[in-house]
């Protein structure tokens, strides 16, 4: 029934498409009701309910840092974090506290954001309790109209900020820095990121934030938006009771749209930094933001869209050739900022390569501009969008609420209007036959204009790099136009991609798991089968899979290729089909895929609508039965890889991570880094020999799918594709390779870096026996422990931006925990913050936890858990999970039963089980170089 009516309405909708008229008016989504208050903040509601019984609500302030006056920069961020600390009805940390008991707080989507142009607020609510609604209505008018700034609050938090602007220092920052002042050159936006500075953030007067507040935060620059499973007229009753109130704003400040000049003459920007840790070139044309109300403005932007796949898929194909002119490549355009729209092609290049990668990009370019694109570009471009927007349509009855209310902000935002997904569709179905390759080869144009263009370049600051020169980039502009070029040739294989198929194999047995409902199918040649019918989205299957053996069936001096294997796979193709080719015979199919080898299994995992299940299971036989030998595609990949980790070592981040590893295994032989010399070892022979014997036997791979399964459907694929493959019937013997983390006390500096800003990671290591009742102590106490470390570390103490912990159970070969405990802080608060973390695991240890972080635990959880059974990748990821490990099933479906069992004592048993820094530690530290 669902499918008919689906059907019917696209007749409806065709039926109506004859009539379209281009210079018509966009229509708005009827579903979406939008009101105004006489004070001028706006409301959109839409009833949506996936997930059930759930909202997500938004309060949208259009102003953000472009309006600080000069001695307020950096104080809308700033605002936006007082948002959380009071208010005239919650004191200090009551609102957050309120919110994480109802399981709602920071780990339940409580967020929010300030950009240059805007500041939005993040808050979910359940909708089946009208008062915790109607409550969550009135902490959204608490923040537009009624933040305290209490001045010990604001003192604490200036601790906190400093520390997100600490961790935002660095090489990208300081390069992006330098590169803003250019593109946005004479403008106000050049001058006001978010962030702010430091010597602002750490002396303004409290008055001087609250003018910000008062100038800017008024109900004419606000919106409310709520979408979920809702009664549109009760939360419109509750936005009218809470926000009407708020007075009308006298002689309030104009909120001017700040202009970017336009200049004649191209701007460049060349940069360099001793921590950069990769080289790259980028064109920017900067442009008059361009309305998009009626449909031909649609259709504009359409044929642009169009314009820039079309164009990115050039770019990829020449990524992949041998001596590829740069690492990756890609255009896009965005409205950077209110006042102007960026189109932008950027590129990474290997060192000293920045003036030869921008000559291929200004050589693509011009081949555009010269020949055009060709007709099958353009058919495959069209096909893409057509079948993305169906998807989309066959999904609109399961489209999460958290997704929807996004557009609609935007629609705030930017004036712009609100489609329907069936409306979108319906301009899909007529407007693409309408937009011609001429259409779309016209818009080159755009990269063809000298005005409101900027280049920028930036390089690692190190020996033997030598800085591009101005006039060499410029003159690769004009001088493109006076090669000599060939039109694209856009090869296309016309064959189907399996052309001599095994004969298939038989389903010998069927299961039906009724706790789990779900089927098991045992094949002939040994595979195992699960797959797991759901309604969650109409047009979705997952897919996972694993075999045992991986790494460990690698001899240690071949290990490196075994590590690189499924990466060059998944880069090769099939068959006839080279890596471009494949892409091109996969456009408008909704399939992806790719493989995986590691130390203990390999595996393949994927997804794919309905429709295109068997070229999903087309794709897995030919992981086994089709791989290429390709030498092109071989060393294209190892030149990409050598780029990319070149200067890896410059970066105080991969320096820090890559020593983490390293010592927490006591320099393992086979715990592999990456670095630029790993790469050059590889052979394509090894490689090759290495990933054919651990795909050569499918006879101990078990297959998983979940989602919108016709069972006949997957059933006799699986005898066709699955139990057709390759059997060896081994029984291989998992290798234990000994990768454990060290045990006993370790503490490591790790010096690395220029800006005064340190990491830590704390690493506590025990024994780990598994169970239910274990699983479910361990998610509890740290949850708590994370609840108590926000609290202390960061509230208390304003030490940090960030602090979180997180658990990391190995089932296999043995049963290990790792508890990881990470942090940002500032170098010399490094010790002191240590022993504030180590005090809390003490109480942790030491008391039982209050009723408090009891009901934090259960209430987040529950939020959890009831959304999360309603999605594909919950059931997919548990399933794999579950039978790799040899686990119960109940242990996950039952969850809430378990949540509900776990006491405070479990919780004090845990912390001591599993929280002994005074034992089994590693603490690694970075330190900025002296």
């Amino acid at each position: 029934m669902k499918k008919f009516i689906l059907f019917a309405s696209l007749f409806t909708l065709l039926l109506s498409l004859h009539a379209l008229d281009l210079n018509s008016p966009l229509p708005m989504d009827p579903t979406v009701k939008i009101g105004k208050l006489d004070n001028g903040l706006t409301y959109y509601l839409k009833k949506n309910s996936v997930p059930e019984n759930k909202a997500e609500l938004r309060l949208v302030v259009n102003a953000g840092s472009v309006l600080e006056d000069d001695n307020q920069v950096g104080l809308a961020h700033f605002c936006e974090h007082m948002a959380f600390n009071g208010t005239k009805n919650f004191a200090k940390s009551e609102m957050t506290d309120y919110l994480a008991s109802i399981g709602l707080g920071f780990a339940g989507g409580l967020n929010a954001y300030t950009s240059m142009d805007e500041t939005v607020y993040m808050l979910k609510s359940s909708t089946n309790d009208k008062a915790q609604l109607k409550k969550s209505i009135f902490i959204l008018s608490e923040w537009a109209n009624k933040v305290s700034f209490d001045d010990d609050e604001i003192e604490k938090e200036r601790g906190v900020i400093i520390e997100e602007w600490r961790g935002g220092r660095g090489a990208n920052e300081r390069i992006s820095n330098k590169e803003s002042k250019v593109i946005l050159k004479d403008s106000k936006y050049a001058e006001r990121s978010p962030i702010g500075t430091y010597e602002i953030i750490s002396t303004f007067k409290p008055q001087t934030i609250k003018k910000f507040y008062k100038d800017w935060y008024r109900p004419d620059l606000q919106a409310v938006v709520v979408v979920g499973d809702i009664n549109i007229d009760e939360v419109e009753s509750y936005i009218i009771e809470y926000f009407a109130s708020i007075p009308k704003s006298v002689n309030p400040r104009t909120r001017v749209i700040e202009p970017v000049p336009d200049h004649t003459e191209t701007l460049v920007s060349i940069e360099s930094d001793k921590e950069l840790s990769n080289s790259s070139v980028t064109l920017y044309i900067k442009s008059e933001l361009e309305p998009v109300i009626t449909i031909q403005d649609y259709k504009r932007d359409l044929t642009k869209s169009l314009f820039y796949s079309m164009f990115n898929n050039r770019l990829q194909e020449l990524t992949k050739k041998d001596n590829s002119p740069f690492l990756y490549a890609i255009t896009f355009s965005y409205p950077m900022v209110r006042s102007k729209n960026l189109l932008m092609t950027t590129a990474a290049v290997k060192d000293n390569e920045i003036l030869s990668g921008f000559e291929a990009i200004a050589i693509e370019k011009e081949r555009i501009d010269r020949f055009g694109f060709t007709n099958t570009e353009l058919e495959r471009a069209k096909i893409q969008f057509s079948k993305s927007s169906e998807k989309r349509l066959k999904e609109i009855d399961k489209q999460e609420s958290e997704r929807i209310i996004w557009s609609i902000v935007s629609t705030f935002l930017r004036d712009i209007p609100l489609l329907s997904e069936e409306q979108s569709y319906q301009l899909y179905l007529e407007l693409l036959p309408l937009i011609s390759l001429e259409d779309v080869n016209l818009l080159i144009k755009d990269y063809s204009k000298e005005e409101n263009r900027v280049i920028t370049a930036s390089y690692p600051e190190k020996a033997g790099n030598i800085a591009p020169k101005k006039e060499d980039l410029l003159a690769i502009l004009s001088r493109a136009d006076k090669m000599e070029l060939e039109p694209y040739q856009d090869d296309v294989i016309d064959e189907p991609l399996i052309t001599d198929l095994n004969k298939p194999g038989k389903i010998i047995s069927k299961k039906y798991n009724k706790t789990a409902d779900l089927y098991e199918l045992y094949l002939s040649n040994g595979a195992k089968v699960v797959y797991k019918v759901t309604n969650f989205k109409n047009d979705e299957i997952l897919f996972d899979s694993y075999s045992p053996g991986g790494l460990s069936q690698v001899d240690d001096q071949d290990v490196l290729n075994g590590v690189y294997s499924a990466t060059f796979i998944d880069n090769s193709g099939f068959g006839a089909f080279d890596s471009n080719a494949l892409t091109k015979y996969l456009a408008g199919k909704n399939v992806r895929t790719s493989t995986y080898i590691n130390n203990y299994y390999e595996g393949i995992r994927g997804s794919s609508s309905p429709e295109d299940f068997e070229v999903l299971m087309q794709l897995i036989y030919s992981y086994f039965t089709q791989v290429r030998k390709d030498q092109t595609a071989f060393n294209a990949l190892k030149s990409k890889y050598e780029g990319l980790l070149q200067n890896k070592h410059l970066n105080p981040e991969d320096v820090f991570a890559d020593s983490v590893e390293i010592y927490s295994y006591n320099n393992h032989p086979r715990v592999i880094v990456d670095k630029p010399e790993n790469i050059k070892e590889l052979d394509l022979e090894k490689t090759l020999e290495i990933y054919k014997d651990r795909f050569a036997d499918a006879s101990d791979f078990t297959f998983f799918f979940v989602g919108s399964i016709d069972p006949k459907v997957i059933e006799d694929l699986a005898e066709k594709y699955l139990a057709s493959l390759p059997s060896l019937k081994r029984k291989e013997k998992v290798n234990d390779l000994k990768i454990d983390y060290i045990r006993g006390i370790h503490d490591y500096s790790i010096k690395s870096g220029l800006e005064q800003k340190s990491k830590i990671q704390i690493t506590l290591v025990s024994d780990y026996k598994y169970s239910v009742k274990a699983n479910n102590d361990l998610q509890a106490m740290n949850l708590i422990l994370n609840e108590k470390l926000r609290e202390n570390i960061r509230e208390e103490k304003s030490g940090v931006y960030y602090v979180y912990a997180y658990p990391e159970i190995r089932y296999f070969p043995k049963s290990q925990l790792a508890i990881h405990i990470i942090l940002g802080c500032s170098p010399d608060r490094v010790d002191e913050l240590t022993t504030a973390i180590y005090e809390q695991i003490d109480l942790l240890k030491n008391n039982l936890p209050d009723e408090k972080y009891m009901q934090i635990y259960r209430q987040t959880m529950a939020q959890n858990i009831n959304t999360s059974v309603k999605r594909n990748n919950y059931w997919l990821n548990n399933l794999k999970s579950h039978y790799q490990n040899s686990l119960n099933l109940n242990d996950f479906i039952n969850s809430m039963d378990y949540v509900n069992a776990v006491k405070p004592e479990n919780i004090r048993k845990a912390a001591q089980k599993y929280l002994q820094y005074d034992k089994n530690r590693m603490r690694f530290v970075l330190l900025p170089l002296e």
